[in-house]
């Protein structure tokens, strides 16, 4: 996983991330380069890769708030992500998502 070296157009958050500096083989911790608002605030996820495709629902479920979903949705599907088939029901501010591994993730209208 060498996220740091990706454009950040090429990335979910538009930011670059960096590797943990204590990597394991199984799991690998993202870190925002962008200095904490105050300390404490910066968000870290980590990242295990496993061999099996997901079963049923995620065991996490990411949310990605924007001002401008629309976009936002065509962006992540030139990365790879596919619409989830759905009919959404009346006054719903989210778009379902699937990533290349099959995790399903949300984009959330801000605007609504």
């Amino acid at each position: 996983l060498r996220a740091a070296r990706l454009p950040r157009s090429a990335t979910v958050t538009g930011q670059r991330a960096r590797d943990s500096r204590r990597p394991t083989t199984e799991c690998r911790m993202l870190r925002s380069s962008r200095r904490p608002v105050r300390s404490g605030t910066n968000v870290n996820v980590s990242i295990q890769q496993v061999p099996e495709k997901r079963v049923g629902k995620n065991r996490l479920h990411l949310d990605l708030y924007t001002d401008d979903q629309e976009d936002e949705v065509e962006r992540l599907l030139e990365l790879g992500a596919t619409r989830q088939p759905r009919i959404p029901e009346e006054g719903e501010d989210f778009i379902v998502l699937e990533d290349p591994e099959g995790n399903l993730f949300c984009v959330i209208d801000t605007t609504s």
